[in-house]
């Protein structure tokens, strides 16, 4: 007989039941000795972080290099003279800069500060506290720093300056990257992001050649106070944790507002989708609050410092913070459950309220001040957008519908009817005002709202914008996620309105309110980070499509969505076999091609301007002409000036116009010129003119030619 091997029959023999028990202890030791032990747990992971920020660290690191290498390969800026390096920082930047070499040049640190307070050299016709009228703060903080630690032994101060930009600049980088890598817990994000943004350079960033513009200094500032706040909306983060995550953002957010005017202006965005975040109940109104006090704390902080700037007095973000704490009062800490409809109307009755009361409270600030410094802004987005604003002086104004409505961008394409009735019922409006007497509204389109409505920075976001970011994939992906966490979110809301509304249902039944709400778990429910960052995305995006300069904020946010996306390591490998996105690989020899292109920084007209200035005129001398050449004028000879381009000043804009038609030369589109020409005021020997012509290159627009001749 053969024997054979056969299943074991069940059996409740002795045999067996030690078998079973036998079976029994293994599969439970086996299971034991799967579970990682804490000490293990806590190795890897701390191994996980420290490769994480080594990479950070790197790519931070590698970016500074990076960014210094296109610097000096654009420029030549290690071989070219002094006067070009100056003349390199072009308009405003010049202007900033050369504050920053005044308090070099000072005797002494307290000399060079008095300088700046009682400065008549920017506008020779008054004179000016400059730290009260410019975000420059960053210039005297490096000009006292290059002079106590003694750096001239080791860096030239131009070179100290710029690799304090570019420093900054990759603090920005590692700011993105832990940003990403904190919203998908995997520092594989991280990497992403910061590729995505070093290769879409040309709409994430124009550092290399703005070194000095204010968004330089300001946006790694912000970007790393987005990355505390990431870290702030976790769930479950203890006291400790939060108090010191709270400091960091009220430094970020102190620096961020100190080194640009329009800083203002990003922080009522963020303060707009921080209250969006509370009246959605997605994240926690005390934290909300918190950062709402680290806001007004830091604008006072810097209007303070600024010698209460009016500016930042009657920025509407100071005005928007009281109107949403009046609305969170009104919303109460806990309020009463409502069906789905009554939740949308009830938002719906919070931001007309909060938008209301912040347009009321700005107009009571200003009033009381009389504050006029931001008044071109309104100017500029009343001409852009065909908006109507309130008349600043008089009682009633009549409507300019021949510069304002006709020709405003809202009505552009409507039928010539539709434009007709529109007008007709403003200008009933109009004369009901006048029989009310009431304050009109009007529109405006005057030089200063031309100034900025034919500068391309300030323009819409053009469509190759995104031809650029699809090219390696970043908008494509930035748009799905976006779409998908606005869809996530709005579902989360309906599943959250939905468990109130059937709280109503079981209120009513059990005819009491004691019954406890049913937790509803969602993919946000543990995620508040997430939600601040869709809805904060939705704002920027919408600043930049208004306003092609305010792309830097919105880019480098598509960065961190498009990482975060393809954190994880089974998704990645999902998208690249599926889809095959490998177009990242194939922006490095690009990359690496742009490092090889070495050119050189050339205008020899200007720099025969500023050196017959230097040699020619004397340090008494005073000049007029463009903005723009005049900024280079105070830095390479330090000559006096009539006007310049910072121009947050009611005084300083009527004089500029004054100028523009001193110095303007009319000519056609077709003519040569050789301008502009220096030449002296006969009445003011001392002043001097430097001619210049516009040519025409879209209706209402001209470009300022120059070509330096000096007579």
């Amino acid at each position: 007989m053969s024997a054979e091997l056969r299943k074991r029959r069940p059996g409740k023999t002795k045999t067996g039941r030690r078998t079973q028990t036998r079976d029994r202890k293994f599969s439970q030791n086996h299971c034991l000795n799967d579970e990682v032990s804490p000490s293990r747990l806590l190795f890897r992971n701390s191994v996980f972080f420290a490769i994480g920020l080594t990479l950070s660290l790197y790519m931070g690191y590698k970016h500074v290099i990076y960014m210094n290498t296109l610097h000096e390969n654009r420029l030549w800026f290690s071989n070219i003279k002094e006067v070009e390096r100056e003349i390199s920082f072009r308009t405003e930047s010049g202007l900033y800069y050369s504050y920053y070499k005044q308090m070099l040049k000072a005797p002494s640190i307290n000399q060079g500060l008095y300088e700046l307070t009682h400065d008549n050299m920017t506008e020779n016709w008054r004179t000016i506290n400059v730290l009260e009228r410019m975000n420059i703060y960053q210039e005297v903080i490096l000009s006292i720093m290059y002079r106590m630690f003694n750096i001239a032994k080791w860096l030239e101060p131009v070179y100290f300056y710029i690799d304090t930009v570019l420093f900054l600049h990759g603090m920005y980088v590692i700011a993105l990257y832990c940003t990403s890598w904190m919203l998908s817990g995997s520092w594989l994000s991280g990497v992403l992001t910061a590729a995505f943004y070093i290769f879409n350079k040309e709409d994430t960033t124009r550092v290399e050649f703005t070194i000095p513009l204010r968004e330089s200094f300001s946006l790694p500032f912000l970007f790393m106070q987005i990355a505390f706040i990431t870290y702030y909306f976790r769930p479950q983060l203890s006291q400790l944790k939060q108090r010191i995550v709270c400091c960091f953002i009220g430094l970020c957010t102190l620096f961020f507002v100190l080194t640009w005017q329009f800083a203002q202006f990003v922080l009522l965005l963020q303060a707009m989708a921080l209250f969006g975040c509370a009246v959605l109940d997605m994240v926690p109104l005390q934290k909300i609050k918190t950062i709402y006090i680290i806001h007004i704390i830091s604008l006072m902080t810097v209007c303070t410092s600024q010698f209460f700037h009016p500016m930042i007095l009657g920025s509407l973000v100071l005005s928007f913070i009281p109107a949403a704490f009046m609305v969170f009062h009104i919303k109460g800490k806990n309020s009463l459950p409502c069906g789905i409809m009554g939740r949308i109307f009830r938002i719906i009755f919070y931001i007309i309220s909060v938008l209301g009361l912040m347009v009321a409270v700005n107009n009571i600030i200003k009033n009381i001040i009389n504050i006029e410094a931001d008044e071109h802004i309104f100017k500029f987005l009343s001409a852009k957008f065909g908006l109507l604003i309130p008349a600043i002086s008089g009682t009633v104004r009549i409507f300019t519908l021949n510069f304002g409505l006709e020709k405003s961008l809202a009505l552009k394409g409507l039928p010539g009817n539709v434009k007709h009735n529109i007008v007709r019922f403003l200008q009933v409006f109009d004369k009901l005002f006048k029989f009310l007497e009431l304050p009109a509204f009007y529109f405006v389109r005057d030089f200063d709202a031309n100034l900025y409505l034919c500068t391309g920075a300030f323009g819409f976001l053009p469509f190759d914008t995104f031809e650029r970011l699809s090219s390696n994939g970043l908008f494509p992906l930035y748009l799905v996620v976006q779409t998908a966490l606005l869809v996530i979110l709005a579902i989360a809301l309906v599943q959250n309105w939905k468990n109130e509304s059937s709280l109503i249902d079981n209120c009513h039944a059990k005819d009491t309110l004691q019954v406890e709400s049913k937790s509803t778990s969602h993919i946000l429910s543990e995620r508040p980070e997430l939600v601040f960052h869709a809805i904060q995305t939705v704002f920027f995006g919408l600043m930049a499509l208004s306003t092609m300069r305010f792309k830097y904020l919105w880019t480098p946010e598509m960065c961190i969505l498009a990482g975060f996306a393809i954190g994880d390591s089974k998704t990645w490998k999902f998208l690249v076999k599926k889809f095959n996105i490998t177009s990242e690989l194939t922006c490095l020899p690009a990359l690496y091609a742009e490092l090889d292109e070495l050119r050189e920084f050339y205008d020899p007209d200007t720099v025969d301007l500023m050196e017959w200035i230097k040699n020619s005129t004397s340090k008494s001398a005073v000049f007029s002409g463009s903005m723009q050449l005049l900024a280079g004028v105070k830095l390479c000879t330090g000559r006096k000036l009539t006007n310049h381009p910072h121009y947050e000043d009611k005084q300083l804009r009527e004089k500029t116009i004054q100028v523009q038609v001193l110095c303007f030369v009319p000519v056609s589109r077709t003519q040569y010129w050789l301008g502009p020409t220096t030449r002296k005021n006969p009445e003011n020997p001392t002043l001097y003119y430097i001619q210049y012509k516009h040519i025409e290159n879209m209706p209402g627009c001209a470009v300022v030619q120059n070509h330096y001749w000096p007579q």
